[in-house]
């Protein structure tokens, strides 16, 4: 199992790695055009989902079409385990070595966005600064062990129902014959 886990959160750690140097190369526009970064977010996160079905299905491929809940999920969470010590690799050496400077520019980027927003919508000088402002105080720097944890756990999640939906064990196997 550890190959499976090792193939196929290294191919997950790719796309997700990927999926930054595209956000990074792109720039400040990407992160200012919402559509356009929530589209290209949403096929690589549905990418990460898939490599944690494949794992788990290669998994049960091999063991002649029989797996129970903990081996899927196993498969499952430990492909996310290893995309997301690749992927917070990668962030910490964007944010600390590839561009120092990438947090301010991202905040930058962010504040620009929303004050452009914000002149659109009908509300008081006073509503605009409280709001800015709060974006003003926000650290964009990367957390590794924060993002780290956080994405365990949604991956957790994600990896129960996966489980749930691939377990195929011996007595399912044997009941439907």
């Amino acid at each position: 199992m550890l190959r499976i886990i090792l193939k196929y959160g290294l191919i997950g750690g790719l796309i997700s790695v990927l999926s930054l140097a595209v956000s990074y190369t792109f720039g400040t526009a990407f992160l200012q055009n919402y559509l356009l970064s929530s589209l290209i977010q949403l096929v690589f996160f549905v990418a990460l989902i898939a490599t944690g079905v494949m794992a788990a299905k290669e998994f049960r491929k091999i063991n002649e079409g029989i797996i129970n809940f903990k081996e899927a999920f196993i498969a499952s969470i430990g492909s996310f385990i290893v995309l997301a010590v690749i992927t917070s690799i990668f962030s910490i050496l964007l944010y600390n070595v590839i561009d120092k400077d990438y947090a301010e520019k991202t905040k930058l980027a962010v504040l620009e966005k929303m004050e452009e927003n914000l002149d659109k919508q009908n509300i008081s000088d006073d509503q605009k600064t409280v709001i800015i402002e709060s974006v003003e105080n926000r650290d964009f720097s990367y957390k590794p062990v924060k993002t780290f944890g956080i994405y365990i756990g949604v991956s957790a999640l994600i990896a129960l129902i996966i489980a749930a939906s691939i377990k195929k064990d011996i007595n399912e196997t044997t009941q439907s014959i």
